[in-house]
């Protein structure tokens, strides 16, 4: 009832900020605020009319890193935003030759109207495979909220009387959650971890060290800090 009750439009606390971009910045200014943020992704609006149009996700610049760089000569050039900021060519790609627009199988950002309860858009984000985030219009096509899986993980975990006998259920019991895990070792070159990352469709990887144990883990995220 309380989950039926509270409205997408009303899901926020305060100081939520959303982190917009237009389809005609570069993704080199886009990245860096999106860092700054320490946000995974974001949502790109349509230059004049700013109402919604799809999204841009660190997933997908990843994917750009390593199709337009050689892993070789990033596995051995100097600081990695130096070489980023260096390259005139990728300087110049903007946010919309990237972008995840307006679907992708990968990023499915299937946005809803405001009005809708909040236990629609759990169910979406349960149910919908890849589905990490949700846009929330107005009428207009105006972007007034984003229901993220962080946020409503948050949320539930507060109020984990709201999800029952699911509330205590224990991994072990979750085994059709489980897939395939891809990894890298401590010695492999990051560009080439990323690289992996694109390779497979995946946003994050296992890293072993020399006897098979696994000691840490990278994700689209970790991009920022090479």
């Amino acid at each position: 009832a309380m989950m039926m009750a509270s409205k997408v439009d009303r899901f926020f606390k305060a100081g939520d900020v959303i982190f917009t971009a237009n389809r005609d910045n570069t993704v080199l200014d886009v990245w860096k605020g999106m860092v700054a943020k320490n946000f995974h992704s974001c949502p790109v609006l349509l230059h004049q009319e700013h109402r919604y149009f799809g999204f841009v996700t660190l997933g997908n610049i990843v994917s750009e890193v390593v199709k337009r760089f050689n892993t070789e000569s990033l596995r051995n050039s100097k600081a990695f935003w130096d070489r980023m900021e260096e390259s005139k060519a990728f300087g110049e790609v903007t946010v919309n030759d990237i972008m995840s627009a307006p679907l992708s199988y990968r990023n499915p950002f299937h946005p809803v109207n405001s009005g809708y309860s909040l236990l629609f858009a759990i169910e979406m984000l349960a149910r919908e495979e890849c589905l990490e985030r949700i846009p929330v219009l107005d009428s207009r096509r105006n972007l007034i909220n984003m229901i993220t899986q962080s946020k409503v993980i948050a949320y539930l975990a507060e109020h984990v009387e709201l999800l029952g006998p699911k509330g205590t259920k224990p991994l072990q019991r979750c085994t059709e959650m489980y897939k395939p895990v891809v990894t890298a070792t401590l010695d492999t070159a990051a560009i080439d971890a990323f690289d992996l990352l694109v390779k497979n469709n995946v946003g994050g990887l296992a890293v072993q060290d020399d006897t098979g144990k696994i000691v840490d883990t990278l994700s689209t995220s970790d991009l920022k800090g090479c």
